[in-house]
């Protein structure tokens, strides 16, 4: 294992494809060669992998470079971009609402079916896994993006990994198969932010695609996840409900089907979305 406890908060290092970035003492991104972000995060006996991203290379010979922990695998939402390396792990968490369509999902993508095939335990809002010394990890739910996308809270530090559940800057996808429909989001977005009233509102977002921070349309350029960016994506949702926004037609091929995948944005949120999930 490479001695990362003398590496300076904000270094980067290479291994692979991955680069590795270290948030601070027991906490690192790692960003694949396609786009997509995951982390690991230490205890004193045990560290947690939130996510796997989609990398071509196996992922435990670089979370072996931060620690010898015993790792356990959390994963946000049934993505194969952000679990096709469960296999590597023996305990792998995520919601009972997205074990269901895990085959799916992975089959939609092109990915090994075997990982439709491996045992995912449930592990739904209100679940706490403890890390050691008081580094806990609570499962909070964000559903919208798929049925069961779930974040995970660590008070003692205050942050929060949340997958693609608000998106990471440039606006959250609804247009995907099994995504719930607008006043649903709206719903659960409400759910979400009364859970995080009792939090402190400097809570960071540890998102799912690290490198899509920016916004589009007339969102800010630098657009990181935060509470008041949610509050604006609740005003979005009401905005599409009421027809006071229809959209704007996607130029990039983003559909998953015939229907045109729309976007709207209002204040810090944004949405791609099916005029069909308008309801």
């Amino acid at each position: 294992m490479e001695n990362t406890e003398k590496q300076n908060v904000g270094e980067w290092f290479v291994f692979g494809e991955y680069k590795v970035e270290k948030l601070m003492d027991g906490l690192y991104a790692l960003d694949d060669g396609k786009d997509s972000s995951f982390y690991v995060l230490e205890g004193s006996q045990k560290a947690a992998v939130i996510d796997t991203g989609m990398g071509d290379g196996d992922v435990m010979p670089v979370i072996r470079q931060m620690t010898s922990l015993p790792c356990e695998l959390l994963i946000t939402h049934a993505h194969g971009d952000h679990m096709m390396h469960s296999g590597e792990f023996e305990k792998r968490y995520m919601s009972s609402k997205d074990i269901p369509v895990v085959l799916e999902f992975v089959k939609s993508m092109g990915m090994d079916p075997v990982l439709g095939t491996l045992e995912y335990t449930a592990f739904d809002p209100g679940a706490v896994l403890d890390l050691g010394n008081g580094v806990t990890l609570e499962c909070v739910a964000m559903y919208g993006h798929t049925p069961g996308s779930v974040g995970y809270y660590c008070q003692k530090y205050n942050i929060i990994f949340s997958g693609d559940a608000f998106g990471s800057g440039m606006g959250v996808w609804m247009q995907v198969p099994y995504a719930v429909c607008v006043s649903e989001y709206k719903k659960n977005l409400e759910a979400f932010l009364a859970w995080a009233q009792d939090k402190d509102p400097s809570m960071e977002f540890l998102t799912g695609h690290r490198s899509q921070r920016y916004g589009f349309g007339d969102m800010e350029q630098d657009n990181p996840v935060r509470l008041d960016m949610i509050r604006d994506m609740v005003v979005l949702c009401q905005k599409l409900l009421d027809k006071e926004m229809t959209g704007t037609i996607m130029d990039a091929p983003i559909s998953f089907g015939e229907e045109k995948a729309m976007t709207a944005s209002y204040g810090r949120a944004g949405m791609v979305f099916l005029p069909s999930g308008v309801k």
